[in-house]
């Protein structure tokens, strides 16, 4: 349902609780569920594929189907919408637990996290960390637009005081719950948890190797 909220220009702007966006559906509470939803449905038909191809195909082709079918919506602006609340993040969650369990043979209840790593392919979670430090070390070398460059402070630019962590970024105060769970807090976060054992002086394929083996 669409409001009319006010006027810009002479034009009518129309309030409404959810847009598209390239691809992506922004909700007016920025907790992302009807997007989680919709690419839930479409993972779920890239399930459907490799549940009825795994008679025929063995693992390696398998993987490469999920890497064809349902990967490309993990990872689609997941830096955006990847660290809302769990419940939201739940169904895909499992349903990428279910993919693993299919291309690998293994039973319902089995233990994920073997296969993910005989598999080599992430979680969400780690999707999720991975796509977020890449944009840290796009930040890092000034490859970022302008307005996000303004996203993140150096502790040296606050204060000049000599600390062990003055080459970490400054945190932000979290006004919200919502507003902790955006990349200009969780960046920060993560740059400063990994900033001890990443290199950001590498060229972006080489921080993106490295990267993988600690995730």
């Amino acid at each position: 349902m669409n409001l009319l909220l006010d006027k810009y220009g002479g034009v009518n702007i129309a309030r409404t609780t959810c847009t598209k966006f390239l691809g992506v559906y922004v909700d007016e509470s920025l907790i992302w569920d009807l997007h989680l939803r919709y690419i839930k449905g479409k993972i779920a038909r890239g399930l459907g594929i490799i549940n009825k191809a795994k008679k025929y195909l063995n693992k390696s082709t398998l993987r490469t189907l999920y890497f064809s079918f349902s990967h490309p919506y993990f990872t689609f602006c997941v830096e955006v919408w990847g660290n809302t609340f769990a419940c939201y993040l739940d169904p895909l969650v499992k349903l990428q637990k279910r993919i693993l369990r299919i291309i690998a043979g293994a039973g319902r209840i089995d233990h994920t996290a073997p296969l993910f790593k005989d598999m080599q392919i992430m979680n969400l979670e780690n999707i999720y960390k991975f796509a977020v430090l890449q944009f840290m070390y796009k930040f890092y070398h000034n490859e970022l637009p302008v307005m996000f460059q303004s996203f993140f402070t150096y502790k040296t630019n606050i204060h000049s005081y000599m600390t062990r962590n003055v080459c970490f970024l400054h945190l932000p105060l979290a006004k919200s719950l919502s507003y902790s769970r955006t990349i200009k807090f969780t960046g920060v976060n993560l740059y400063n948890s990994y900033c001890d054992i990443l290199d950001y002086n590498v060229s972006m394929s080489v921080f993106k190797n490295k990267l993988k083996g600690i995730l």
